[in-house]
């Protein structure tokens, strides 16, 4: 039994998107591990729980990255009223 590829790629992805490229990292990081994951279930392959992570991790990092872009737009709406 070997690690998926998909599911590899995919974990690093979405930690390196909590450092550098933040939204397209996490992004690709959770596309990948979605594949990654869909590939471990259909051949039994290994690496399921990086795919889980990666998902994991890629998510957060996109709600928290959205959560301060809109609070930055409305930030800097209430500085002209």
């Amino acid at each position: 039994m070997t690690y998926n590829g998909l599911s590899i790629a995919g974990f690093v992805c979405s930690l390196v998107s909590l450092f550098f490229f933040p939204v397209p990292m996490a992004l690709t990081g959770m596309m990948l591990s979605i594949a990654g994951y869909i590939q471990c279930r259909n051949y039994s392959n290994l690496g399921k729980g990086m795919s889980i992570a990666g998902m994991i991790i890629g998510g957060a990092n996109l709600t928290y990255r959205m959560i301060l872009m809109i609070l930055a737009m409305d930030l800097s709406h209430a500085m002209y009223f």
